[in-house]
């Protein structure tokens, strides 16, 4: 769509708005908005100012309607200001969700950080910059009146021998984090713009519309469109125009095979009928008798014959030539496949070699316990490997029942999820046994603040303890992380993720941890539970 009008202050200027909507898949849709202005040629004066950059009213009020959302990857642009009030587990948006955000590589829109001063007074207000930021960035809130907080954005940003340094957010300022923020280069600091205590204090206009403006006109910068997105109608029209092109291309060289396959038949022709004047002119010159020129005749048709059967073998092998094509292309992803099952195979060869290694640790340490230890008959039951993840499930729940308590729902996921590798599942339930357990209920040093990375470092699994804001805003995805324990609800939010992407294995251990009896409880054994991003991915 395009739409002209005219300013409704400058009568000389004309604003026009190009939207373009293209369905990337079912429910899901890439809106582009280019706004613009001219001039009219008349207006003789000099004093035109650029008027200050905002997101559209028309975006806003689409974003406002109920069941629609701004998303950008995974991260939701809603408009409204991420605060972080605590820096510990169990915050709506907290210090680690935070500092993740600004680093990620998959981040594709500007990160807006605005710091308070000691007495937690921000220089803006958070929510009314994110709402003119609404669908371009979003906000972060950092509150420096908070002790904990201001001591792990010290112990982060502000060490001067710290790769951080020169990003860190300073007091009573707004800093702006473009996508691909590269902690490793420190020049790379040159291009994330702070607006400073001292600009801002000097500043006599709106800062909040300033800031906008400014973080949009880096943001158009920096935009690249697709070719798959519709910008304006004329890329339509562009589409058109360049299917229009390749059919007449496509035509175009149809009709030179063609002429040059006449070109070649004239040749003949023209052969043939020189030979036929030469034949002539020879019997005028010689006095040939007519038997000898019926002879001549006859073996000038018996070349044309023999002609004509070489262009059908040349046809023949042209088409024998392109199944030759098609079958080399056949092998070649056949090949390929090979070399994937091929990899797969060595990937299952180092994950048994790992497994092997560990039950032959855990052996050797529950023999020490005394050979009456009913620990190491079952750690020696363990050697049989799993056949299928259901019992992968069961043996994890006779091995370790101290450790883990198995719900009949983590029952029956495993017994659908028949695809799933067993060797995967037993590795991720023995280090729920073995290594998570320790870190939630014993005095572990490396178990405030950093249980996620210890637990990657010691076992190669990623653990996480949380769901996206995304996820967390469908009723029907929260219903289904509950469970009953005990007479209680539970929350089964945090999980661990197998490695296979493939369809059909993608493998989730859902779990809680039950500070009353000390036990992991897991809820869920099988298939990838449905969260926001499940359908963009394909599962």
């Amino acid at each position: 769509m395009d739409y002209s009008e005219q300013d409704s202050e400058s009568w000389w200027r004309t604003w026009h708005t190009c939207v373009g909507i293209t369905e990337s898949s079912v429910g899901v849709y890439s809106i582009t908005v280019q706004v613009s202005y001219s001039i009219d040629p008349t207006y003789m004066r000099s004093d035109v100012k650029t008027p200050p950059r905002n997101v559209p009213v028309c975006i806003r009020k689409l974003l406002d309607t109920e069941g629609i959302a701004c998303i950008s990857g995974e991260d939701p642009l809603d408009g409204n200001a991420l605060f972080i009030d605590k820096c510990f587990y169990g915050q709506p948006y907290t210090f680690n969700q935070f500092y993740n955000d600004l680093t990620k590589p998959i981040r594709n829109v500007p990160l807006v950080a605005v710091t308070s001063d000691d007495d937690g007074a921000y220089p803006v207000n958070p929510d009314e910059l994110a709402r003119k930021l609404t669908g371009i960035a979003f906000v972060v809130a950092l509150d420096k009146s908070n002790k904990e907080l201001d001591k792990v954005l010290e112990e982060t940003f502000f060490d001067r021998g710290s790769r951080n340094y020169a990003y860190r957010p300073l007091r009573h300022s707004i800093q702006v984090y473009f996508p691909g923020l590269n902690m490793d280069d420190p020049r790379d600091a040159r291009r994330h713009y702070r607006f400073s205590s001292e600009w801002i204090s000097r500043f006599s206009g709106s800062i909040c519309e300033s800031v906008a403006s400014d973080v949009i006109a880096g943001s158009v910068r920096a935009f690249s469109q697709s070719d798959k997105v519709v910008a304006c109608c004329q890329d339509i029209q562009n589409a058109i125009d360049k299917a229009r092109r390749d059919e007449l291309a496509s035509r175009y060289r149809e009709g030179q095979r063609k002429e040059e396959r006449n070109a070649e038949r004239s040749k003949l022709q023209a052969q043939y009928s020189k030979a036929l004047d030469e034949l002539a002119r020879t019997q005028r010159e010689k006095n040939a008798s007519i038997e000898e020129i019926a002879q001549m005749s006859q073996l000038l048709d018996e070349s044309m014959v023999t002609i004509e059967q070489k262009d059908q073998e040349i046809d023949d092998m042209s088409e024998y030539t392109s199944l030759l094509e098609k079958d080399i292309d056949s092998k070649e992803k056949k090949i390929t496949s090979l070399k994937q099952e091929l990899d797969s195979v060595w990937d299952i060869a180092h994950e048994s070699e790992q497994l092997q290694w560990r039950v032959k640790s855990l052996t050797e340490q529950l023999q020490r316990k005394g050979p009456a230890s009913n620990d190491a008959y079952l750690v020696e039951k363990m050697v049989s490997l799993p056949s299928s993840v259901a019992d992968a499930l069961q043996l994890a729940a006779e091995a370790f029942p101290k450790k883990i308590i198995v719900l009949p729902e983590a029952e029956r996921s495993a017994q659908a999820h028949a695809s799933g590798s067993a060797n995967e599942t037993w590795q991720i339930l023995l280090g729920l046994a073995t290594v998570l357990h320790p870190l939630c209920f014993s005095d572990n040093p490396e178990k405030d603040g950093s249980i996620t990375d210890t637990y990657k470092r010691m076992t190669g699994y990623d653990l996480s303890l949380r769901e996206s804001k995304a996820t967390n805003d469908v009723p029907a995805y929260v219903r289904a992380r509950r469970r009953t324990y005990e007479g209680r609800i539970i929350d089964i939010t945090p999980h661990v993720k197998g490695r296979s992407r493939k369809r059909g294995e993608t493998l989730r251990v859902h779990f809680a941890i039950d500070e009353k009896t000390e036990r992991i409880v897991i809820g869920h054994c099988g298939a990838h539970l449905d969260t926001a991003g499940t359908k963009r991915k394909g599962f």
